[in-house]
């Protein structure tokens, strides 16, 4: 019964805390989410509180600790002053748990704004629903903006992740010997979490692309970074049996947010032939960080990736997920034999790296820098905290 009861719950905390006419937006920007925790949407927290703080704006950070549904029967454990803003960098499954913790009272004059990022056309109807109890629905990309559209009066608006250059030219280098990687092989580097759906990121098609590329070749690597294995074992068999070779290394362990960063500069490419994505944050970053990217050419990356050359050709297809996360839609098959072309003609072709190198890192900077964060964000978001 204990699903049943939590469901029930969460529907009637659903309907309790809806929002009623929009607040005006003064004062401190409470940034909400998952800070000790590593994964994309606590990522995502921790760039926009400090984009913010860069902006001179008064930020206070949030950490919501694990979500449970026990919140919802709790008192707030801390206070907060009335108004200013929050954004909760809580995805709508999450997002009434997320709202009890903080407690009804300290929302009532606020501004509160959702960040979700969903990677399929059309998202979920628990996730259309869940837009009245936010004033506005940020998101990374129109991508998921569009899969969100429905006849509600919520504000959808598309906040990009703020992401910056990485300045130190030696960086590579600094990397590899962070994390003992070989100083002198080629390198590709995937990253997934088996949370997230094994078959969405699809860290087998990386596999068999790299194997169709390279071969046994010991001069060159690939290192499948994962995380959580223990949540779907049948996945993490399968993988390691793809991986079975002497020049690919599969590492699962919980790595803190600068060891991801610094696998995604230390590599010579980052591969991610996933199959719908609602930005690409891993890409995003690598690319400011200077280290190629070959990707899926679908979903929510090819807005800050078009017109950078290494979009993967795809044939879109009713998903197949065996996790059960997905279903019901369609999303992209990347093209194993053109990624790896990419992959061959990345490694022997030294001026077209190059070139990818400047035209990510101008990419990043024209489309997800600061300037461009501060745009999206708005003037009436901008005008309310300068008063």
């Amino acid at each position: 019964m204990s699903p049943l009861i939590w469901g029930g719950l969460d529907r009637f905390f659903e309907l309790k805390l809806r929002r009623g006419t929009p607040s005006v937006l003064r004062g401190t920007v409470k940034v909400a989410g998952y800070f000790a925790e590593s994964h994309g949407i606590a990522a995502s927290a921790k760039r926009c509180a400090d984009a913010l703080e860069k902006l001179n704006l008064p930020v206070e950070r949030v950490d919501l600790g694990a979500p449970t549904h026990v919140s919802l029967l709790q008192r707030p454990k801390q206070s907060f002053a009335p108004g200013g803003a929050w954004i909760f960098h809580v995805n709508p499954p999450e997002l009434v748990v997320a709202l009890a913790a903080v407690g009804e009272e300290s929302l009532k004059q606020a501004f509160v704004a959702g960040y979700w990022s969903w990677e399929l056309p059309r998202a979920p109807s628990l996730w259309l629903r869940r837009k009245a109890l936010v004033d506005e629905v940020w998101t990374p990309s129109t991508h998921t903006a569009q899969a969100l559209k429905d006849n509600s009066a919520t504000l959808v608006r598309v906040v990009p992740h703020p992401i910056g250059l990485a300045t130190d030219p030696d960086l590579r280098m600094i990397s590899r010997q962070r994390l003992q990687l070989p100083a002198t092989k080629f390198i590709a580097a995937t990253l997934f979490d088996f949370r997230s759906s094994f078959a969405r990121k699809n860290p087998l098609g990386a596999i068999k692309a790299f194997r169709e590329a390279f071969g046994d070749d010991p001069t060159v690597m690939l290192v499948v970074k994962a995380q959580h294995g223990e949540f779907a074992p049948a996945q993490f068999a399968e993988l390691a049996q793809a991986a079975a070779a002497a020049n690919i290394t599969v590492i699962d362990e919980v790595w803190s947010d600068s060891d991801a960063k610094c696998l995604a500069s230390a590599a010579d490419v980052l591969l991610s032939l996933h199959r719908a994505e609602g930005f690409g944050l891993t890409l995003a970053e690598a690319m400011a960080a200077g280290t190629p990217v070959i990707a899926t050419g679908w979903s929510g990356n090819t807005e800050f990736m078009s017109d950078y050359g290494t979009e993967v050709k795809v044939t879109l297809r009713p998903i197949e997920d065996p996790q059960g996360i997905y279903s019901g839609q369609d999303w992209a098959e990347p093209d194993i034999a053109h990624a790896a072309a990419l992959l061959r003609r990345l490694r022997a072709d030294h001026d077209w790296r190059q070139s990818l190198i400047a035209r990510g890192r101008r990419l990043v900077e024209q489309r997800l820098g600061l300037d461009a964060y501060r745009a999206s964000l708005g003037r009436a978001f901008a005008a309310a905290i300068e008063d």
